[in-house]
């Protein structure tokens, strides 16, 4: 038997295919992965721009400064500091265009709110 938010998640799909969305747009690759994982989470064109910000800054920033650590900073004289404010700079700026572009589409497709499906 199917939990209501997984009905949710097959109406919300159907809608996403019916007005056109690809699927990249419709299912990205980490909310997959949560779903592998067992968690039931919302499809991000069914979240809100702050939501959408939040949870993509805040997986972004972390990994993108650990790999930039890894692969440029630890053979450079920059201080830790400086290695931190640039990392919450890029998950800020990459969870601003993300929530813009999941805003800016959910409104082109004219999507029902996650609450009436």
């Amino acid at each position: 038997m199917k939990t209501p938010n997984q009905r949710k998640l097959d109406r919300s799909q159907q809608e996403l295919r019916v007005r056109g969305a690809e699927r990249h747009t419709r299912l990205p690759w980490l909310f997959r992965l949560f779903q592998k994982l067992g968690f039931e989470p919302i499809p991000p064109l069914y979240r809100s721009f702050l939501r959408n910000f939040v949870g993509t800054a805040a997986y972004f920033g972390p990994v993108w400064g650990a790999l930039m650590y890894f692969a440029a900073w630890r053979h450079t004289d920059l201080h830790p500091h400086m290695m931190i404010a640039t990392s919450l700079f890029a998950g800020v700026l990459f969870g601003l265009m993300m929530a813009g572009y999941f805003y800016m589409k959910q409104r082109k497709l004219n999507l029902t709110a996650w609450d009436r499906l």
